[in-house]
């Protein structure tokens, strides 16, 4: 009886806490520390994804294993992937341009001191890589 209501209790904390699908804006950055390589993709945009009530995107993690998992099939396995998102594509554009400029700032920086490029910065078009909206149900049967 305790575990029924122990899950029970559980499904409704999950419920209770959905608060709705909404449009959001993604990009992914990949990097190991094997290799010089690292890899952003296009900014992205999944229109019906699930939003909670302390604002955070469902299946977060979800989105970054899809990233790892396409880099894993061309060979580029052990990658730390990083999802981004913002409902706005504006706050997006701007957190895209940071990274990548930091990346390209000690790129330079490292290609001064060494003689030779640090990092290869390789990109990802839609064509190659594009995620798959996460639903609620997925992310649960994935943990």
């Amino acid at each position: 009886m305790k575990k029924i209501l122990f899950l029970l209790s559980l499904l409704f904390c999950s419920v209770v806490s959905y608060a709705g699908r909404q449009t959001v804006h993604l990009y992914g950055f990949a990097a190991s520390f094997n290799d010089s390589i690292v890899y952003f993709t296009d900014l992205q945009t999944i229109a019906q994804a699930a939003i909670d009530r302390n604002n955070f995107l469902y299946g977060r993690e979800e989105y970054s294993n899809q990233l790892r998992d396409y880099l894993a099939t061309q060979g580029y396995p052990h990658a730390t992937c990083v999802t981004v998102w913002a409902t706005s594509r504006a706050a997006l554009e701007k957190k895209y341009q940071r990274m990548r400029s930091r990346y390209l700032m000690l790129a330079n920086r490292r290609a001064k001191k060494n003689g030779t490029a640090s990092y290869t910065i390789k990109y990802l078009t839609p064509e190659e890589f594009s995620y798959t909206p996460v639903t609620i149900e997925k992310e649960v049967q994935t943990k």
